[in-house]
């Protein structure tokens, strides 16, 4: 995997870095002895099962199997290559890459994604700039003035605008010698047989930039200033852009939700301006897609309390009963914001003023609680009125894939409506028995990278897994190792390949693990090499010699049962001369141990 970068120069990296740091600024970690513990942000837990060792410098999920060093994690978490890993961690911790070390085809790697970055914060530039030109944006300060954005905002939010015309981003790229390949693939230009090859996306709209968890532009979301649609536009999903993943305002919002341990989740741009504005600063919107799993699980990382604050209209009601079973899976108890009939968050602080929206806040409700409030409000609790809400909450309830948390909601559902619960739950299963299988394959997550020790495996295989998980914990015993030879007798290829890098190692102790994962080029392997350093044996000479001996023996049964098999076969053909040799052979080994 690093064969292109020098050795010395990944352990100069890992040694300026700190794994626990790097994490815990996308999961909240909770000291747990010399480690600390999470909830995974590879997939959806309830009781943390993430570990992040700093004396190891290695993480590992025991649910879903999921580990590595501070590269590998950086690469998992935010979808990037492993130069892109190295790079990133190096500018941190002030370490200079080795050009000379990148061959044309990792620059190419590295190019292609930080030319869309790098094209990205050039247009940002320039709509700034256009926006803040006396004449050509005028009309767009106005706007943005009248909508009770303030300069300082423009300044820290970077906003922008794209004028009319159909090439003007296009033209100047052309005059400042920038290649347009990344413009084509970032979206800011879409691709055309009649102007040149391409014309402007974005054209007579305020744009607002956003950006990663690093402050790096990863796309745009553009506004007309009339009300000519479509109102919103973003740019297309690219490979360093996913709107199922990315949060506008978040890279700003990080460290208030983490200080408030509070995440409040709008819908618009103008929104998360607004609160901004009014001292309200762990607030983030969504970008047109609705609110994700993913979504969920990245801002779990931030904070423990989720305020979700959408239109009070049948749009909102949808985008609740959409985030319901996200909610329980993430085991998230968010609340809904209830605003004004015909208010958004923008206007409503605007006008009501902070104070106001804290209020709000307070008496925000559970999401499922939201629902049934709603529903009740709507059609009241007349027969019908029961009915309809039946048909309402019933879908989902039974998107609700956990069984336990499922029967708790529709208790709480037919008591709050008066109905009698068993009914309930027989519409609700219904519901799921018609259109449900697809998610009922979700449940019960199976850990697909875990690599542990189970009743079934033969003796030998854990026995070769304790090994190795003794000599990455334990390096002091890998002279031992070598000097008599018991890699020779592993079983496991696999196994076999890791203790013999272990062997190879030369540098510094504390280095040996987070190295190992850097050097081999397979994800599984370094997730097993993970699993099996993670463990908290206590380890001690006396205990280290004793398994292996109890491993010797075994290998010297198994070797001992083969071998009378093959006496027994050749005194069955008579083989004299093979029998002596092979007696010869077993006396050996009866005097071969110490």
């Amino acid at each position: 995997m690093a064969g292109w970068i020098p050795e010395e120069t990944l352990s100069e990296i890992r040694s300026a870095s700190d794994i626990v740091d790097v994490v815990s600024e996308v999961v909240i970690l909770k000291r747990a002895g010399r480690n600390f513990i999470g909830l995974c942000p590879f997939h959806a837990e309830k009781t943390p099962s993430f570990t992040v060792s700093p004396e190891k410098q290695i993480f590992y999920c025991f649910g879903c199997g999921a580990g590595g060093n501070i590269f590998t994690f950086l690469m998992k978490y935010h979808g990037i290559t492993f130069f892109e890993a190295v790079t990133a961690l190096a500018d941190r911790s002030g370490v200079s890459l080795p050009e000379k070390s990148v061959s044309s085809a990792q620059r190419r790697q590295k190019t292609n994604r930080e030319r869309i970055l790098e094209i990205n914060r050039v247009a940002m530039e320039y709509y700034h700039r256009h926006l803040l030109d006396k004449a050509h944006g005028r009309a767009a300060r106005q706007y943005l003035h009248d909508r009770g954005i303030k300069d300082e905002s423009l300044e820290a939010f970077a906003i922008g605008y794209a004028p009319r015309g159909w090439d003007h981003l296009i033209s100047h790229l052309n005059q400042q010698r920038i290649h347009l390949d990344a413009a084509f693939q970032s979206g800011l230009i879409i691709p055309g047989k009649k102007r040149n090859g391409g014309y402007d996306r974005f054209r007579n709209r305020i744009l607002f930039p956003i950006r990663d968890l690093g402050g790096r532009v990863i796309g745009f979301g553009g506004r007309v200033m009339d009300d000519s649609l479509p109102k919103y536009i973003n740019s297309p999903e690219s490979s360093v852009f996913q709107k199922g993943r990315s949060l506008y305002g978040l890279d700003r919002a990080k460290v208030a939700c983490r200080r408030f341990d509070a995440v409040i989740l709008v819908e618009g741009y103008f929104d998360v301006i607004a609160l901004h504005q009014f001292g309200v600063e762990n607030v983030v919107a969504t970008l047109g897609t609705g609110v994700t799993g993913d979504h969920i699980r990245l801002l779990k990382g931030f904070a423990q309390r989720l305020y979700f604050v959408f239109d009070p209209d049948a749009a909102g009601l949808k985008a609740v009963e959409r985030i319901v079973p996200a909610l329980v899976k993430e085991d998230v108890t968010a609340r809904i914001v209830t605003l004004p009939e015909g208010k958004d968050p923008d206007a409503f602080i605007r006008e009501k003023g902070p104070d106001a929206f804290f209020m709000l806040m307070e008496t925000a409700a559970p999401a499922v609680s939201f629902l049934i409030e709603s529903a009740k409000a709507r059609h009241g609790l007349s027969p019908s009125g029961k009915s309809r809400i039946v048909t309402e909450m019933e879908s989902v309830l039974a998107s609700i894939d956990d069984e336990i948390s499922r029967s708790i909601f529709v208790k709480s559902v037919a008591e709050e409506i008066g109905v009698p619960e068993d009914l309930l739950l027989k519409k609700v299963s219904r519901v799921r028995e018609k259109g449900t299988a697809a998610k009922r394959a979700e449940r019960g997550f199976t850990p697909e990278g875990a690599f542990s020790a189970d009743a079934s495996e033969a003796p030998l295989a854990r026995f070769e897994k304790k090994i190795l998980s003794m000599m990455l914990q334990y390096p002091l015993m890998v002279p031992e190792i070598q000097k008599r030879g018991i890699l020779e007798h592993f079983t496991d290829d696999r196994l076999k390949a890791i203790g013999r890098r272990i062997l190879e190692y030369r540098g510094p102790s504390e280095g040996l693990i987070p190295e190992l994962i850097s050097m081999v080029k397979d994800p599984e392997l370094g997730e097993r090499i993970a699993h099996l350093a993670a463990g908290e044996d206590s380890w001690n000479t006396e205990g280290c010699l004793k398994l292996i001996r109890q491993f010797e023996r075994h290998c010297d049964r198994a070797l001992r049962d083969a071998l009378n098999t093959r006496i027994q076969e050749a005194q069955k053909e008579n083989n004299r001369a093979l029998v002596d040799a092979l007696l010869k052979e077993k006396q050996k080994m009866l005097h071969k141990r110490d």
